[in-house]
């Protein structure tokens, strides 16, 4: 037997022994009412178990006999502010207490613990209980609570009048029952049971089997009621989340009640979840059936499953917006003929006309939409004043957007102005209500029933639509397309036609929601769970482990470079490779802030697997040309992000400088071949010089041309382009005739000096370099800016021209005395250049012209051709008078170390 159950029958064999009348006997009790007010001082203050044993020493001293009224209060004071660990201490000093004064002491002390559950009614006052309900049946078991013939049965309370149920199983039912709903009794339950699961689940000599087993059927019962309220509580927990996604799904914003009630739902749900699982095993009952709902990690990719069968929620909805008639067929086609929107207003009085909007607007069903487009006509109603005032209708408040769209789907032959008129309304409305916070609900209502009687183009919806999800961060992106997909969820899900265009958006929708935050992020991922109407209807697509893992690192790289070393730990087999090229060829599927890491990372794969950067570019640049032949307005966002790209990889010097100038001119050009209004190519441009800051006349010049042939842009653009221009020192020419002029003189200047590629390569950057040093001389101030603006943003390709090794630094410096002296005889000059190295300085002065001047000779090099061009300068110049001076100083080296090598040998 452990130790508790010893103590507990040597206390149970004491306190019967006192209820018998054999009472503990103090010798001499102290009588003074110091010591007696000391006792019950330390009776109301605590027990406790450290002053267990001077408490009891002091109990078995002092007489008390006089003091048993304020006893009992005194000691349910102490009992108020006692814990659970010292339990154990108030029995033993109950007990002294019991064996002293016998009923006396301890009936009226039990009529306290009976009174305890009723007078301690409220959810607070639950942790008392929880202690008094331990020390209740500590009580209990040592024969502490007994009620005799000396009790009045009006002192006790109802719940023990009339029961003849055991005192223990009375109290815990009576406490169960009064708090059965509140989640605090849970653990107070659930400890109790692990407390006294010796006495309460084996058999033992302190409680019958009768009472143990009902008090174990009473908290089975109470158990599966616990379980019954988790079910509830869990339903409640959906319910409102359901209802906090749809409110935020609507509003992008979590009203703070719901949000609140939410939260205190689940924190209740955790606790009854927990002792739903504690009931499960001790008491053998079942679990709460819980239908969960596991995180979604899959993607929709498409929608198979929806068929036009299932388009239109009823019969008579797939009527209203399918069998649409045509006005011809419904009324005279000679009124129709007749119509002539430029003539006075004649016919019909503006009070009809009035009347038929509001009648129009009053119109539900299809058949009376019908009679009133025949009336329209019948009554002759269209003028010109008449088209403008269905515009302004359109545009109002409290329009009846379904009526008023059939209205124009059957006029659509006869009204097709009025129609585009409305849809350029609801397109400018839509762009401006994207990026700020006001939404007008009736125009985007009507623009969608207007796609949903297939008036607006198809193309032009999807685009909205797209336009929506990239902005979805921003204004009331979301707010929009919610309510794009509240008014003609059938016609984007549903329609044939729409379904791969869809899948995209969800696609786009999918990357663009992963990277919000705060209330936006979660309301777009609800807004994206609606999406899927039913789980068999959506494909998912499923993945290898190790590819997961690859896109997993792939897209954390993006973010940290620590990532990747571990992209080399791969094997690349043909799946794994074809994931990297996939994951670098698709620059749309990022941010735009993420293209410069994606290069960077692009790089340091490329010294792996230099195949990788070539396949890379070879399909950006491919994809680069077919969106200008293919002009879709809907990869718009695509091509912008593969022009970013490219871009990035020249900045990095993954392509070369004649490349990236070969991609800015074919924008360039192919604005002659595109729509005048269209300007995307121009804002293309414009982001190809924003990125790059290399000096590029001649592009930039054409640039010019181009646009001033165009025309005006927008103003927007404008405002770019004139950034652009200010940002690289150049103005804008005046005219056409002027850019032309410009481009002629720049081109011609080319011819003369082929250096067509300054900075095209690192070894033309090198070699400009090696003349520098070797002939101690330096170029002219255009090349000097070029160089700075390369150093300045270029950082990378400096470190890049450091590494460049040692044995190809001694090639060229080899090869580049021979090249001096080619490029010197085939000059102009009329005297005999020496066949042997000499600086540029020496030349000069052998080659002064009657004026003066001074000629400086210009090397460059294409490819294997050499060409010389001559620069005439005034002496007066600092630049020619330092050159001057160096080559002195040069020829005075010379000559001295000539000397020395000469003195050595003589």
């Amino acid at each position: 037997m452990s130790e508790p159950c010893e103590r507990r029958k040597q206390l149970r064999d004491l306190n019967q022994k006192a209820w018998g009348g054999e009472l503990l006997v103090v010798d001499s009790p102290d009588t003074s009412l110091k010591s007696n007010m000391a006792v019950l001082k330390k009776l109301s203050s605590a027990i406790t178990t450290e002053t267990q044993n001077s408490l009891i020493d002091s109990i078995k001293r002092v007489s008390l006999e006089k003091y048993l009224d304020e006893l009992i209060p005194a000691t349910a004071d102490g009992l108020l502010s006692l814990k659970k660990k010292d339990t154990a201490a108030a029995v033993e000093v109950l007990s002294v207490l019991h064996q002293r004064f016998a009923s006396r002491f301890t009936t009226k002390l039990a009529l306290y613990f009976f009174r305890s559950v009723e007078d301690f009614k409220e959810p607070e006052h639950l942790p008392v209980l929880g202690t008094l309900l331990r020390l209740y049946c500590e009580m209990y078991l040592v024969d502490l609570i007994r009620v005799d013939d000396s009790v009045e049965k009006s002192k006790l309370p109802r719940y023990l009048v009339k029961s003849d149920r055991p005192l223990l199983l009375a109290y815990i039912s009576q406490l169960l029952s009064r708090h059965a709903n509140n989640t605090k009794l849970l653990s107070i339950v659930s400890g109790f049971v692990k407390k006294f699961d010796d006495v309460l689940l084996r058999e033992n000599e302190f409680l019958s089997s009768s009472e143990r087993l009902s008090l174990i059927k009473l908290f089975t019962k109470y158990s599966e009621h616990i379980c019954k309220v988790t079910e509830n509580t869990h339903q409640e927990i959906s319910s409102l989340e359901n209802q906090v996604n749809e409110i935020s799904r609507k509003t992008s914003k979590v009203p703070e009640s719901l949000e609140f009630d939410l939260k205190e739902k689940k924190d209740e749900f955790v606790k009854l979840e927990a002792y739903s699982e504690f009931a499960h095993e001790v008491f053998s009952i079942e679990k709460p059936s819980l239908a969960r709902e596991t995180e979604s990690t899959v993607k929709i990719t498409a929608i198979p499953g929806l068929s036009e069968s299932n388009r239109w929620e009823s019969e008579e909805q797939r009527k209203f917006y399918e069998e649409v008639p045509d006005i011809s067929e419904m009324v005279d086609p000679s009124l129709l003929l007749r119509r002539e929107p430029d003539i006075e207003e004649n016919r019909a009085p503006k009070d009809a006309l009035s009347t038929f909007v509001e009648e129009l607007d009053a119109a539900t069903t299809a058949e009376e939409v019908d009679d009133k487009a025949r009336e329209f006509w019948q009554q002759e109603m269209y003028t010109k004043s008449a088209e403008s005032r269905l515009y302004r209708h359109a545009c109002s408040q409290g329009i009846n957007s379904k009526a008023f769209a059939r209205f124009l789907c059957i006029n659509r032959n006869v009204l097709n102005s009025l129609i585009q008129k409305i849809e350029n309304k609801a397109d400018a409305a839509l762009k401006d209500q994207s990026m700020i916070s006001h939404k007008d609900y009736n125009m985007v209502r009507l623009y969608c029933e207007m796609a949903n009687f297939n008036l607006v183009p198809a193309t032009k919806f999807l685009h909205v639509l797209r336009s929506l999800v990239v902005n979805v961060g921003e204004g009331a992106g979301l707010d929009l397309l919610t309510l794009f997909f509240d008014y003609s969820k059938f016609t984007i899900l549903y329609r044939p036609e729409f379904s791969m265009a869809v899948n995209n958006i969800i696609h786009l929708f999918q990357s663009v929601t992963s990277r919000l935050q705060g209330d936006r992020q979660k309301a777009a991922q609800a807004f994206l769970s609606s999406l899927a109407v039913a789980e068999e209807n959506v494909k998912v697509e499923t993945a290898r482990p190790k590819l997961q893992f690859l896109d997993y690192v792939l897209k954390r790289a993006l973010q940290n470079q620590v990532f990747f070393p571990a992209l080399l730990e791969f094997e690349w087999d043909p799946e794994s490779y074809s994931k990297i090229v996939d994951f670098f060829t698709h620059p749309e599927m990022i941010t735009y802030d993420e293209i410069p890491a994606l290069v960077s990372m692009l790089k340091y794969l490329g010294e792996r697997d230099p195949v990788l950067v070539a396949v890379v570019v070879d399909g950006l640049i491919e994809e680069f040309q077919s969106g200008f032949e293919l002009d879709d307005f809907r990869q718009n966002r695509k091509r912008m992000a593969v022009a970013s790209y490219l871009a990035q990889l020249a900045v990095k010097r993954l392509i070369t400088g004649a490349l990236f100038r070969t991609l800015i001119k074919y924008a360039i050009f192919e604005s002659v071949h595109g729509d005048p209004s269209n300007w995307f190519w121009a804002n293309m441009v414009c982001l190809f010089f924003e990125i790059s800051k290399k000096h590029m006349p001649l592009e930039l010049t054409l640039f010019d041309y181009h646009l001033l042939l165009q025309g005006e842009p927008p103003l927007d653009l404008r405002l770019r382009v004139i950034k652009c221009f200010e940002s690289r020192g150049v103005a804008r020419a005046n005219s056409v005739a002027e850019a032309a002029k410009r481009i002629s003189e720049i081109s011609k200047a080319a011819r003369q000096m082929p250096e067509s590629e300054p900075d095209d390569d690192e070894e033309t950057d090198q070699g400009a370099d090696e003349v520098s040093d070797s002939e101690a001389t330096e170029d002219t101030d255009d090349s000097e800016t070029e160089d700075e603006s390369d150093e300045d943003d270029d950082t990378e390709s400096e470190l890049d021209e450091n590494m460049i090794n040692v044995q190809l630094e001694r090639s060229i410096q080899s090869e580049f005395d021979s090249m001096l002296a080619a490029s010197l005889k085939t000059s102009s000059s009329t005297n005999a250049r020496p066949r042997v190295r000499q600086p540029v300085g020496a030349v000069v002065r052998k080659e002064q012209t009657e004026n003066g001047a001074n000629k400086f000779t210009f090397l460059t090099k294409s490819g294997n051709k050499i060409a010389a061009r001559k620069i005439e300068v005034p002496d007066h110049v600092d630049f020619v008078a330092e050159q001057l001076s160096n080559a002195e100083l040069w020829e005075q080296e010379r000559d001295r170390i000539k000397d020395f090598v000469l003195n050595q040998h003589e």
